[in-house]
């Protein structure tokens, strides 16, 4: 069931990535690299958090998963002002 969980979520993650991409590649105005950081830490949040459990990494462990989580998340939010405008 864990192989099930882990494979689904993988599945979810790349097809969500893919859908961004070819979105931003129809957009006009593509904001350049400072606008990538937004979709990129919100996509190493679970990937962080798949591997926390799948391998039990004693450095992904409690507060430090969790912090790693929190900066990925302010990174992301503060990044937010560069995302480009849709038309």
């Amino acid at each position: 069931m864990e192989l099930f969980m882990l494979i689904v979520s993988l599945i979810c993650i790349l097809t969500a990535f893919v859908i961004i991409v070819k979105k931003r590649k129809k957009l006009t105005n593509k904001g350049g690299v400072k606008s990538w950081i937004t979709p990129v830490c919100f996509f190493l949040i679970p990937l962080l958090t798949i591997m926390a459990y799948t391998f039990d990494f004693i450095l992904f462990s409690g507060f430090v998963h969790w912090g790693m989580n929190v900066v990925l998340f302010v990174i992301a939010a503060y990044y937010t002002k560069f995302l480009p405008v849709p038309e």
